[in-house]
């Protein structure tokens, strides 16, 4: 999985509106990674009326991934801290 581009020469935060980044990137980075899970290690989506509750059980454990995503959008260090990779390597390890 891809990790946002370097945050070395712009903090992305600042460059973009909040706004912007909360309305248009986390939930195409949160819907990706949900069908990343989905289709690579046999998860199922368990929607919800708030799109950003969204659930997707994996084995049998329930990962959020409107949630990582908001919390990997939130500043360069948040990238590192809540990793998309992370999210998935350790639902495959625990798929069961």
């Amino acid at each position: 999985m891809l990790e946002i581009a370097r945050c070395t020469h712009e903090d992305f935060p600042r460059v973009f509106e909040r706004q912007h980044i909360d309305e248009h990137a986390v939930p195409a980075i949160g819907a990706y990674l949900g069908e990343v899970l989905v289709r690579n290690l046999g998860g199922r989506w368990i929607p919800r009326q708030k799109l950003d509750q969204a659930q997707v059980l994996v084995g049998n454990r329930v990962w959020f991934p409107f949630v990582r995503a908001h919390r990997y959008m939130r500043s360069c260090q948040s990238l590192m801290d809540f990793s998309l990779t992370q999210l998935y390597r350790v639902a495959e390890r625990n798929r069961g």
